[in-house]
């Protein structure tokens, strides 16, 4: 056995055998892979092996890095998350990660694709999840009526602690999933929008994108017009925080449960309509 696998198979023995750390501590083995309560995370943010790659019950493809990890972990430690929707399920791990990191009351996954991710539904099968984590496949996240129905279905009080849109990176879909689900955290909650960024990306995969063509209005549009509502309804956004990966919005004080709400009324522009810049 190689040098490097017998060091990978010390850390995992070292975690297993371990009663002095808790089983929702993160083990990396490497800044690529971490091990929580049993479950293996591999990380990779590379288009190609996000798509080549496939989980299993007990080892999950992650499309995050490190830091990302870091960041849900201090998330948990710094608030009371049990409720949450995470659009994008793909390949399951970030279904997995909030899972094991928060063990919410409830987890909703909503997935554009038919298919249904086996090693996920495996995973939920094994841990007896299946009455907390509940996953929506075949849903278009700006299809209005079909989230609706899926949140007052599985959240009652219509009531969300946190919102990850890890999905399709379109601007409008992903715009029309903000104005459904934001006004639905409760004061205080967050709503992470991820890869936001794609447009100024470097690398051709991104600059002469087929994904995303040129003509196509980049996530920038939604991040001004977030930026918009956080001056017009502070209210509302309580802050807005950038960062190469990821927007993180925090959700302000107002009572606003009105399935009604549209960024182009509430951000206000004197009296002139928002017209996608980039």
């Amino acid at each position: 056995m190689k040098t490097q696998e017998l060091q990978d198979l010390a850390k995992l023995e070292s975690f297993e055998s371990s009663d002095k750390v808790s089983n929702k501590t993160p083990i990396w083995i490497d800044d690529e892979r971490c091990v929580i309560d049993g479950v293996e995370f591999v990380l990779s943010t590379d288009i190609d092996t996000l798509h080549s790659s496939q989980s299993a019950q007990d080892k999950f493809l992650l499309g995050k890095h490190r830091l990302m990890v870091d960041d849900i972990f201090a998330l948990k430690d710094r608030e009371d998350i049990k409720r949450i929707v995470d659009i994008g399920i793909f390949k399951g791990g970030s279904m997995a990660l909030y899972a094991l990191v928060f063990a919410p009351e409830k987890l909703v996954g909503i997935e554009y694709s038919t298919t249904p991710q086996e090693s996920l539904e495996r995973f939920i099968t094994h841990r007896g999840l299946r009455e907390r984590v509940r996953s929506y496949y075949g849903t278009n996240q700006a299809d209005g009526e079909r989230i609706r129905e899926i949140i007052k279905s599985e959240f009652p009080d219509e009531t969300l602690d946190l919102v990850v849109d890890d999905a399709s990176h379109f601007y409008r879909e992903t715009r029309a999933s903000f104005e459904m689900l934001f006004p639905l955290l409760r004061p205080g909650g967050t709503y992470i929008i991820e890869d936001w960024g794609w447009a100024h990306w470097q690398g051709d995969l991104w600059q002469k994108s087929q994904i995303f063509p040129a003509e196509m209005p980049s996530l920038t549009n939604l991040l001004i017009e977030i930026s918009m509502l956080c001056a017009a309804r502070p209210d509302l956004v309580a802050n807005v925080q950038i960062e190469p990966s990821v927007i993180k919005v925090r959700r302000g004080s107002a009572i606003y449960k009105d399935d009604t709400f549209k960024l182009d009324v509430a951000c206000l522009n004197r009296g002139k309509t928002f017209l996608p810049v980039m």
